[in-house]
């Protein structure tokens, strides 16, 4: 098995003839402070699926690093089970992931890992940011 595609986003839309809308396609977060948790951060990731792992059940491994590489937090795990050949003839599967109450230290540049078996297969950038304007201001009231 290997990650084709992984991505952080907001919002994943699948719809009944197959399509998939990613919603909110992002590598940089803006926070006001810091420490924060994060009620959720998604993921969609395509993973290219080999003879040996159909009929299987798979354990992925999630975590979020900090800038020093240390994992933050809890790491998530996801077990899923790909169906024999015969009842799944695809060469990928797609998954819609979630990890939960990500907690943020510090700014500077993260990551988001996924691991399988011990073995890291991506590693996701995950910059934070102090905020660059009050919230409650818009662009244009922050530039005047």
């Amino acid at each position: 098995m290997q990650v084709l595609c992984a991505l952080l986003i907001d919002e994943i839309r699948k719809h009944p003839d197959g399509r998939v809308d990613l919603l909110g396609l992002y590598e940089d977060i803006y926070l006001d402070q810091v420490p924060v948790t994060l009620e959720s951060i998604s993921l969609f990731v395509d993973l290219e699926i080999y003879p040996e792992d159909k009929g299987r059940e798979h354990a992925l491994e999630l975590r979020v690093t900090d800038p020093d590489g240390m994992v933050v937090g809890e790491t998530t795990r996801i077990k899923f089970a790909v169906p024999p050949g015969d009842d799944f003839p695809r060469e990928s599967a797609q998954l819609d992931l979630a990890m939960f109450n990500i907690g943020l230290h510090r700014y500077g540049p993260h990551s988001v890992e996924i691991a399988a078996g011990g073995k890291l297969l991506r590693r996701l950038p995950l910059f934070v940011h102090p905020a660059q304007m009050p919230l409650n201001e818009t662009a244009e009231e922050f530039a005047a």
